[in-house]
Formats: structure tokens, sequence, C-alpha cells
């Protein structure tokens, strides 16, 4: 079928346009509206994935709606509802010559303009218009490709803890090379009020009552951020996409700039929005489709390895992690003289001292320094720019050669890493009486399961829940609840002089002490002390512990434990936990030995076996379960 389009008609139309939320101006529209409008219907434009991905817009009960929640975002007056709308005004600004505006609509929406010209009639007029702020970014960020930065968790950092992802644009090379910490990066985070009271961060950015934001860094301000201060590794993964592409990426992010998004921890995250503006710009993708509940950072990663847009991977270890690379290559003593040339000075007996050692040794004991000297000033313990230049006039002695590890050294990637949800079915017996188990995690990882690709002695269990099945029980089908956790961490990396960290434990949710306890209370519970490294596969840890719960109950004792590697990711520990009732004589004990034992990367079996005792209950408790990661 040919359809007749007639461009000879024209219509001039006062029209009032937002421009950059804050002034209305009068354009001259010219169109031929029958004619682009019947081309619009046959094609049905307003109705396609692209429009929809371009613009957001995803399913609801009445039809769709943009997640974007700013009206700054759309150009008909209901365009967060109605796609149609929303594409017909953008036609007919996109068509309009620009007047009385620094920044008009072609500029503000790059993506979308260059969307609609490739869809509707060659034949039309388009307005010449210039962009001068939007070309200068895109001048100054030179695209040649992008890639995908992986910030490892951080535990002192809520909206952190699960990691983190950017986008870096990547230069053109000058010279024969690229400065990648010169290079622009995109990322998306919330927009928090300074010095907000840590709890009302958390209950804000777990229930989405955070706007959130795109922004643009230079890369070095994000590596000093989270490789330097918060000392996280960081993992580079370079796109498989052309100079183009990017630019496509950077016009979509463009449209983004100013422009409120709710955010919340485990959904509209860094994670889920970075993948909404990588299917904006190629919406050929499919990206957000599967995260209908949650995703945290580590989907990203997955999502893009799956979509076949992931190279191999470059390792920039954060400054913790060069330390501590350099303390295994220095003997004993020289990681003590290290700390005195950072602590009291580069004086000429330690000059002396390190003649001890050879001469690559040498330069590995004032690297060491060096680091630990930056670790320091970072933590602002001292003016130490005094420390760190004798360091490095007298590093220059010797050969020069920067620290680098080399990839053998290096730790499992991400991606390596088990996946973070977690069903467990299996059974036990509790003082000769039989049970069913099952268990379900959403998220995210814990001591025992495999270390690879995870943060190492840590543990970030979120949502978790256990259910035992009991013959005869009076629960609805012989189901009980015996433990649900709204978050349960810890991190017991092991304590070192020069970058010294508190072992601690804590958890918030309800939880039965025994098989045999009726009450599911809720309660949490602290635990503050020191690990230890005993061999390079094991470690132990002794805390003082603290609980409450609503029974009421008020309780203080110590929590131990020892825990190992015994190779291929296989995990042996022994814990225990002893506390004593503040306000009653009752007293607990809980001892429990568990071993995991993986099967394949998703796959373990996990087996406990544990003494508890109440002051009117004692027994011992044996389960054995299968564990499905995805």
């Amino acid at each position: 079928m040919i359809v007749n389009l007639n461009f000879g008609r024209t219509l001039m139309r006062c029209t009032a346009i937002m421009v950059a939320g804050s002034s209305w101006v009068c354009a001259s529209i010219t169109t031929a509206q029958p004619d682009w409008m019947a081309w619009v219907e046959w094609h049905r434009l307003y109705e396609q994935d692209e429009w929809h991905k371009i613009l957001y817009y995803e399913s609801t009960r009445g039809g769709v709606r943009s997640q974007a929640d700013d009206p700054a975002f759309f150009l008909a007056r209901e365009g967060a509802t109605q796609p149609k709308s929303e594409l017909i005004a953008s036609i007919e600004h996109f068509l309009a010559e620009p007047s009385g505006s620094d920044n008009p609509v072609h500029c503000r929406f790059p993506r979308r303009y260059d969307w609609l010209k490739s869809q509707l009639p060659r034949t039309l007029t388009w307005p010449d218009v210039e962009c001068p702020e939007l070309s200068a970014f895109i001048e100054q960020a030179a695209p040649k490709g992008m890639t995908l930065v992986y910030p490892a968790s951080y535990l002192n950092n809520p909206a952190s803890m699960f990691g983190h992802t950017f986008i870096r644009v990547d230069a053109e090379e000058e010279g024969g090379q690229r400065n990648d910490l010169l290079a622009l990066t995109v990322s998306y985070g919330a927009d928090v009020k300074p010095n907000e009271n840590g709890f009302v961060y958390a209950f804000k950015g777990l229930t989405g009552l955070y706007p959130g934001s795109v922004r643009s860094h230079p890369y070095y301000l994000q590596v000093q951020n989270y490789n330097e201060l918060e000392s996280r590794d960081i993992w580079e993964y370079p796109l498989h996409l052309t100079a183009d592409q990017t630019e496509t990426f950077i016009k979509a992010a463009w449209e983004l700039k100013d422009i409120n998004f709710h955010y919340a921890y485990l959904l509209k995250n860094c994670s889920y929005r970075l993948l909404s503006v990588l299917e904006a710009a190629f919406p050929e993708l499919d990206l957000v489709s599967e995260y209908d509940a949650y995703a945290v950072p580590i989907d990203t990663l997955r999502t893009l390895e799956r979509a076949d847009l992931l190279d191999e991977p470059h390792y920039r270890p954060a400054i913790a992690s060069r330390i501590a690379y350099l303390r295994h290559r220095v003997p004993t003593p020289g990681n003590k003289l290290a700390r005195r040339l950072v602590d009291d000075g580069v004086s000429d007996a330690r000059q002396q001292a390190l003649t001890d050692y050879s001469q690559d040794q040498q330069g590995n004991v004032i690297d060491l320094a060096y680091e630990y000297s930056r670790f320091k000033a970072k933590r602002d313990e001292g003016d130490l720019a005094e420390v760190s230049y004798d360091l490095l006039r007298l590093r220059s002695r010797y050969p020069s050669g920067e620290l680098k590890i080399e990839p053998e050294d290096w730790p499992a990637e991400p991606l390596a890493g088990h996946g973070i949800r977690r069903i467990g079915l299996g059974g036990g017996v509790w003082r000769d009486r039989p049970y069913g188990l099952l268990s379900f995690r959403p998220v995210y990882h814990d001591r025992y399961d495999r270390q690879a690709g995870f943060l190492k002695h840590s543990q970030i269990n979120a949502l978790n829940s256990e259910w035992r099945l009991v013959d005869g029980s009076d629960s609805p089908f012989g189901i009980k609840l015996d433990r649900f956790d709204l978050v349960d961490f810890s991190s017991l990396v092991p304590y070192n002089p020069m970058t010294p960290a508190m072992a601690w434990t804590g958890r918030l949710g309800w939880q039965r002490s025994s098989p045999a306890d009726a009450q599911l209370p809720f309660g949490a519970s602290l635990g503050l002390g020191r690990s230890r490294q005993l061999t390079e596969n094991s470690t132990v840890f002794l805390m003082a512990a603290f609980e409450a719960s609503s029974r009421p109950e008020f309780s203080y004792g110590i929590q131990a434990g020892w825990l190992a590697s015994l190779g291929d990711d296989k995990r042996l520990g022994v814990e225990l936990r002893s506390t004593d009732s503040l306000l009653t004589d009752d007293s607990r004990l809980r001892v429990d030995a568990t071993y995991n034992h993986p099967l394949s990367r998703n796959q373990a079996i996990r087996t406990r076996i544990g003494y508890h005792r109440d002051d009117d209950t004692e027994g011992w408790n044996t389960r054995l379960q299968y564990l499905r990661y995805f």
C-alpha cells in the first residue's frame, strides 16, 4: 500500500512550551500535520518499544507511566502517562524554529530528537539548531568507547553495601596514549542532604523517598573517593561499543541532566538506572525487564555479560589492597621498618636498616611505607606531606617501577562469584525430633558461601528467612517461621597495624532462640571486637556481644569464632555466643560448627551441628541443606 504524503500545507501555531523549566516562549511551528500525523498513526510510533524506552515508560494497571518524576522531562502536559501525546508534542516542538531560548528542546532532548528524525519521512524539514553546551561536552569527552566501572562493596555506607556501578567515557588516544583518569564519567545516585541522619538516610533509601539524578565527574575524582578514601577495589569492564554508539549513550544520559527519578537501594538504584539509560540509547537491548522486584550492582555486570557487551576486566586495587600485597612481599621485620619510616620519620638510622635487605626488597619496603603514609593522610592522621616527600626522594635512588599487581595475583573478579539469590532445601534433627527446612535469601552473601568474587571476610544478608516443617505442629500446614532477618551484616577483616579495622557483626530481625521456643521475638544484636589471621587461610575473632529483644530482654556477653578456607572455596567454622540477661538470671549459650561444600559455582551442600542452651531448654541441633544460588 502506498501512502500519499503531501507536505505543502503549513500550519502556523503559537504554542507555549516550557524551556529550562522556568520560562515560556511562543514558537512558530511549521508542519504538515495531516501528513506526518498520518505517518505516525500508520506506523504507530507512540507504541513502539524504542519510544517507550527512550521516555522510560513502564507498564501499570491503567496503562503506562514514565519512571521520570520531573515535569521538565516532558513536552506534553500529560506526557508522563500518555506516550502518544508526548510524541506528538515532541514532533511539533522539534519542527519549530527555536526562538527566545539558549537551550531549546532540540538541545535538551537530543536522543529523542535523533530517534524521531530517523523514524519520520525524510522529506520533513527540520530546523538547523546549534547546541553549544552539548557539543562542548561531547568534544571534551572525545568519546571512543565506554567502560563499566564497578567499585566493590563498602559496608560503612548503606547505599554502597552491595557495590556500585557507573560508566566511564573513554576518550580518543593522544600520541598513542590514553589517560583514563581524565576521562568523564556518567553515574546515578541519590540526592542526599549534607549531614543527613544515618537512620533517616537508610529509611528513605530503602523506601524510595530520595530523588535521584544523573551526574558527571572526572574519573580521577571517582578513583580518589572509592579507591583511596573508602579503600574499595575497582573493576573496569570495557564495553563492546563503537564511538558512534558511545555518543548515542551520552545523548541519552544528557536528557536526564537535572531530571529527578525516585531512588531506592534495592530497585531504582545506580544499577537499574544505568541499564535503563543503556536501553534508551540502544532500544534493541532487553536489559531491565527481568528486574521487577529488585536489582543490585552485580546484576548490571551479569546482564551485560549475557548481552555479550563486556570485555576482559582491569583491576584497580584499593589502597588497603596495595598495602596488603606489599606486606606479603616484605619480611615481617621489613613491615615494622616501613611503619617506623612513616610514624617516626626517615632518619639516617632507618635508612641504614634498609641495607639489611636486597635491593628489590628495599624498594618494596619504601613502597610499603609510602602507601602507608597515603593511607594515614587520607584519614587525616596528621600532616604527612614531609614524610611522603622524603620517601619519594629515598625511592628515587632505586630502580624505578610503578607498583603493579600482576593478573595472577588479582583477587577473583566479581563475575566469578555465586548468584546473590539463594534457596535452601533440607532437614534436621532437634532433640531427636526430625524436621524439614526451607530457606530463602534475596541478597547477598554470607561468610560460609564461596568467597570468590565477594568482599573477603564479610557478610551482607538482607530479608533472609528460614522455615521449619514439623509433623503435629499447630501452625498452618505444619510450617513455622524460625527466622527473618531485615539485615545481618558482619566484617571480620583481620587486624593489622597499618590498616587497623574493627571486627563487628550486626543483625536486626525476628528469631527463635531455639527450635523449642514458642515465641518469635523481634531483636537486635551487635558484636564489636577484633579478628586475627592465624594462617593464610584461617582467622579467629573475639567480640563483646550485646542483644536486645521484644520479650523484653537486654543481654551482654561474648562472641568468638574460628573460620577457615579449605581450598576450592570449601568453608569451615566454629562459632560461640554466650550472653547473660541484664534484667533476669537467664543466660544463653550457642555453639555451632558449620561446613559448606560447593558442588559448583551456584550449588552447595551445607551442614551445621550446634548445641543450644537456655535456662529451661538445651539440646543438639543438626541440619543438612542443599543450597542453590541464582
